[in-house]
């Protein structure tokens, strides 16, 4: 019953707001791309957090040494900020859209870009800490 209500509800958010599968096969690919990028982001987090020791350099913009680091499992704020950049840039091409489909474009590839980021960063944590066994 509960399950059947927030499917109606999410239903009903995104065709209400003027997206239809048939006429937007580019935004819902756009956004296709980009939930699965985040949901990848989660595996690869674990298989970082596995394989680094358990204080991280994270905070590069800090001065070099004890400030830097961070605890190990701040790999995963960085995949879950990712899955919050996905949701708040879905719902800020879904509500753009009715007004201007270039600017709702704009913002999911500048989702995509941050999430390519995110993933950057991930990986620099493996191959700065992780591979050498520091």
């Amino acid at each position: 019953m509960q399950l059947s209500r927030i499917n109606n509800t999410a239903k009903q958010f995104f065709f209400d707001s003027g997206l239809s599968p048939e006429k937007d096969q580019s935004l819902f690919r756009i956004e296709l791309m980009m939930v699965l990028f985040s949901l990848l982001m989660l595996p690869v987090a674990w298989w970082v957090y596995r394989n680094v020791p358990s204080e991280i350099p994270i905070f590069y913009s800090r001065p070099w040494g004890i400030p830097q680091l961070a605890p190990a499992f701040a790999v995963y704020w960085l995949a879950g900020s990712g899955i919050a950049i996905t949701v708040i840039h879905t719902l800020l091409a879904i509500k753009l859209h009715k007004d201007n489909r270039l600017l709702s474009q704009v913002s999911l590839w500048s989702g995509i870009y941050l999430l390519i980021l995110i993933a950057i960063s991930l990986l620099t944590v493996y191959y700065r800490v992780g591979s050498t066994g520091l």
